[in-house]
């Protein structure tokens, strides 16, 4: 082989090196070692419902993803938040679910009488899960009802459907730490089963009051 021929052999392999260095850093490196996922544009808060102007693509190094990501928009256009999401978050399937809160084929919306109740938060709202703990005032004095302090549990626990104020408004935070709301809650309506409505019936008969929680 001839110098020449070596020497366009060289050339022509140098070239090809070159070329895919530079494949690799325009195509290739993104391509095979980055994904795209969908982020929100801004900060966002609970309740909002999502359109594509909230929604931003990132690409990110695939060995930096979490599991679940979201990628393809149809999956989050159209359904609300359920949390606080800062903005350029990767979104996971927890963070959305439908507009209305429907209850299920053996569930029922059912708003709390006030005159049951002996407490609940004030920062209380839509999609908090409460757990409903008995009370019974005894000798002046209240006290969780016996199955409750041994156990250690509550009745049950439920989703908040709505908690409204007092002209049946939804009270909405107007921060993500729920220091402050758009008025005070007057009426909470949770998601419940005939049973734990009969349970609650049952229990407010006997002379008990309940006290909602959540954390």
């Amino acid at each position: 082989m001839t110098h020449r021929i070596k020497a366009v052999i060289g050339a022509g392999l140098i070239a090809a090196a070159i070329g895919g260095i530079w494949f690799w850093e325009t195509y290739g490196r993104e391509r095979w070692t980055y994904e795209e996922v969908l982020v929100l544009r801004e900060p966002t808060e609970r309740n909002v419902s999502i359109d594509v102007s909230h929604l931003a693509v990132r690409s990110v190094e695939k060995d930096k993803l979490i599991a679940g990501c979201i990628t393809n928009p149809e999956e989050v256009i159209g359904k609300e938040t359920t949390q606080y999401i800062p903005a350029g978050t990767f979104l996971v399937a927890e963070y959305f679910d439908e507009p209305e809160l429907r209850a299920g084929d053996d569930q029922y919306i059912f708003a709390i009488p006030n005159d049951w109740i002996e407490a609940y938060p004030q920062s209380l709202r839509r999609r908090d899960t409460v757990s409903i703990y008995p009370v019974r005032e005894q000798n002046g004095e209240e006290v969780i009802e016996t199955t409750a302090a041994i156990e250690d549990v509550p009745l049950f626990s439920a989703v908040v459907a709505y908690a409204k104020n007092n002209s049946n408004q939804e009270v909405e935070s107007l921060d993500p730490s729920r220091l402050g709301g758009t008025g005070n809650v007057s009426l909470v309506e949770i998601v419940a089963t005939m049973g734990q409505v009969d349970q609650m019936r049952i229990a407010a008969e006997s002379g008990c009051k309940f006290i909602l929680l959540y954390q």
